[in-house]
């Protein structure tokens, strides 16, 4: 089944290959992940868990500023371009994990000033938050939706 799945993955990606080669070349890549991964399961689950959750902050901070600071309650958009929304996530996310972040993987330069304390989640927060309503209010015709 996850090879299956796997093969729907590269197929939706853009890898134009028949059926069967891609659900090989999922079940190789999924043999040598695992493989790799031997024995440290949970430790690499928790590892990608800290740090989607560094993309999370900001894209919740900006969803919720356009809801109820803006009052933009529509949900329904204009999905085929990019937007200011597009542009504040990546960037805040990206300092975010720069500058903020103390995992087990990467520990950021404000991170080792403040001791390994983790503050990236509140400052991709609030700093996304921030910027999309300054953004959005400064030309209303920004607001993506």
């Amino acid at each position: 089944m996850n090879e299956n799945t796997g093969a729907y993955r590269l197929i939706s990606a853009g890898v134009r290959v028949p059926k069967p080669i891609s659900a090989t070349i999922s079940a190789v890549l999924g043999f040598a992940l695992s493989f790799y991964g031997k024995g440290q399961y949970a430790l690499l689950y928790q590892n990608y868990l800290l740090v989607l959750m560094y993309w999370v902050a900001p894209w919740i901070a900006i969803v919720l500023t356009h809801w109820f600071l803006l009052h933009q309650y529509s949900v329904h958009g204009n999905t085929d371009r990019w937007t200011w929304a597009a542009s504040i996530f990546l960037i805040t996310a990206a300092l975010t994990i720069f500058l903020f972040s103390s995992t087990p993987l990467y520990v950021g330069p404000v991170a080792k000033l403040l001791d390994g304390v983790d503050i990236g989640y509140f400052v991709g927060f609030i700093a996304a938050a921030a910027l999309y309503f300054i953004v959005c209010t400064k030309d209303r015709k920004t607001i993506p939706y």
